[in-house]
């Protein structure tokens, strides 16, 4: 990923926006979020997970399902069958020991990280750089290992980057 911006707020968190490398689909929101749970979210109840899909908390669901996003498909949500959702979640890193909350859409480009809170977040502008480069390639490899029917790098591809 591509850091474009980061902007502090009168809040105190900062907001940087980065660039993927291709835009996500919802497999790929659903496999950013698997990658983040598995590798880095503290997700015991004495640490706050919030996970929404169109503003809408999903979180409960997510916990009940055991934190297997793969459970939560569009039927269980409620989505209609489209690509246009947003997720968002927010939860503390291990990794960062930070508070952190992620915003992906369908068909877009772009990933908003906000740095609620951590010492992390003062450091530089590029701090978060290699945690979001690795994050897209877990989410990349979570897609590929779900059998996704659009898995780039393969012949079924309809993109290949």
């Amino acid at each position: 990923m591509l850091l474009r911006a980061a902007e502090p707020r009168a809040d105190g968190s900062i907001a940087y926006s980065y660039e993927t490398t291709w835009p996500f689909t919802w497999e790929d929101c659903a496999a950013f979020l698997r990658g983040l749970l598995t590798t880095d979210l503290i997700t015991d109840r004495s640490h706050p997970l919030r996970v929404l899909v169109n503003s809408q908390d999903i979180t409960n669901a997510l916990y009940a399902a055991d934190l297997n996003p793969a459970a939560l498909n569009h039927n269980a949500l409620g989505l209609p069958r489209t690509e246009d959702h947003t997720l968002q979640v927010e939860g503390h890193s291990r990794l960062m020991e930070s508070t952190l909350r992620f915003t992906v859409r369908c068909d877009v480009h772009e990933c908003l990280l906000e740095a609620l809170s951590g010492s992390a977040m003062h450091e530089s502008d590029h701090v978060f750089d290699r945690y979001m480069d690795n994050l897209e390639i877990i989410a990349h490899i979570e897609r590929v290992l779900s059998g996704a029917p659009r898995d780039r790098g393969t012949h079924h591809a309809d993109t290949l980057f």
